[in-house]
């Protein structure tokens, strides 16, 4: 009977630092995928916690809105590999938000969890993909002004990521 009672606690707990948004996303505020100048990208799940979500919220009041012109370009951009679909877009409270489907860890991440090392099958596989990624983004029409290794996001379900770095 204690474990059940710790297991409530808990996942009110859960609960209490996440928000309702739309009446289908469950937004978690204290996990945040990502920062900057532009606003926050927080993880969110559908309500019944089966699907993961990346939520990008920016303040209503900004001058220039960067988020609604971030959405025209995925819409654009939908098909190519890497690129995170867009599930809904809408305001919540003082916010304009985007969902979009998560992706898996950054590059720089992944560096850091191969302990900053990556041996030359990695490398060249990791360089081969970053540019048809660019290429792609190309060929739509766009010129992608922050190339970074945080830009660049694995596949989440790819199954080469945990033996990537071993092969020679």
């Amino acid at each position: 009977m204690q474990v059940k009672e710790n297991e409530k606690e808990s996942n009110q707990s859960d609960l209490d630092n996440c928000k309702v948004i739309n009446k289908r996303f469950l937004c978690h505020l204290n996990l945040v995928i990502g920062s900057g100048t532009f606003g926050k990208v927080l993880y969110a799940t559908s309500l019944d916690r089966k699907v993961e979500y990346a939520i990008k919220f920016e303040k209503s009041n900004v001058k220039s809105s960067v988020i609604e012109l971030e959405h025209e370009i995925y819409l654009n951009l939908q098909d190519g590999e890497g690129i995170p679909k867009i599930i809904w877009m809408g305001e919540y409270k003082k916010y304009k938000l985007m969902v979009m489907e998560v992706l898996g860890p950054s590059l720089d991440k992944f560096f850091i969890a191969c302990d900053k090392k990556f041996n030359l099958y990695t490398m060249s596989s990791l360089g081969e993909e970053m540019i048809k990624r660019v290429e792609y983004v190309h060929s739509k029409g766009y010129v992608h002004r922050d190339i970074k290794p945080n830009n660049f996001m694995l596949g989440k379900f790819s199954t080469n990521l945990e033996n990537i770095n071993d092969k020679i």
